[in-house]
């Protein structure tokens, strides 16, 4: 179930970031990560009924998630500059 609700968020990311009606791409990018970072922080919460979380959990969650975002958002960055170039 937990591997469920994070590919979710991972779905919800990437439709938010195609579909969300904002302009501004910093804008757009900042949003995306607050909300579903704030997902992935309930996740975490949720899951601590059914099993015990790590001292450091909501450490870990950030910082993993953060950094993937960063990794992810500046490969989209330069996938739509390359198509934009492109053209």
């Amino acid at each position: 179930m937990t591997r469920a609700m994070i590919v979710f968020i991972g779905v919800l990311a990437y439709e938010m970031a195609m579909h969300l009606p904002i302009k501004n791409i910093i804008i757009r990018t900042v949003t995306v990560y607050i909300v579903t970072l704030g997902c992935t922080f309930i996740t975490v919460w949720s899951t601590h009924y059914i099993e015990p979380l790590a001292e450091s959990a909501y450490k870990d969650v950030f910082i993993n998630y953060t950094g993937l975002f960063i990794v992810v958002a500046i490969i989209m960055l330069l996938v739509q500059r390359r198509d934009i170039n492109n053209y």
